[in-house]
């Protein structure tokens, strides 16, 4: 099987199950999230209660985690994991796409710890 292809069918697999329990945990903390607090013996809905108030950061901050999780579990890892592959595949070399990258970070002018050729360099101050 293509590599590509197993990733593809692995995160088709996982889709489901991270989405049901991304969304049922989220779901669960919303109330706390927006300070609702739901009295099921008295049958009483109070919003913004002194209760409620003492946990809505932490609901807020794991109802994003959650989501920023769900977001690197469905996007990155998949592409990271395809990544070796296409370096591979492409025949140019990890150390050639490396070198692309940090010449695009630098402002194109490195390449392999050397200026490029054509590329403007500052003069350095003599100490």
């Amino acid at each position: 099987m293509d590599p590509i292809e197993a990733v593809i069918r692995s995160s088709a697999q996982r889709l489901r199950p991270v989405f049901l329990t991304t969304i049922t945990a989220i779901g669960g903390l919303l109330p706390m999230m927006f300070a609702v607090e739901i009295n099921f013996w008295t049958r009483e809905v109070t919003i913004g209660g002194p209760a409620a108030s003492d946990w809505i950061q932490l609901s807020t901050a794991i109802v994003f985690g959650l989501f920023f999780s769900k977001m690197i579990t469905m996007g990155l890892v998949p592409a990271m994991l395809a990544l070796p592959y296409r370096i591979r595949e492409s025949g140019k070399g990890f150390s050639w796409y490396a070198r692309r990258i940090l010449s695009r970070l630098t402002g194109g002018t490195f390449a392999g710890g050397r200026p490029r050729s054509g590329a403007r360099v500052e003069p350095q101050p003599a100490e």
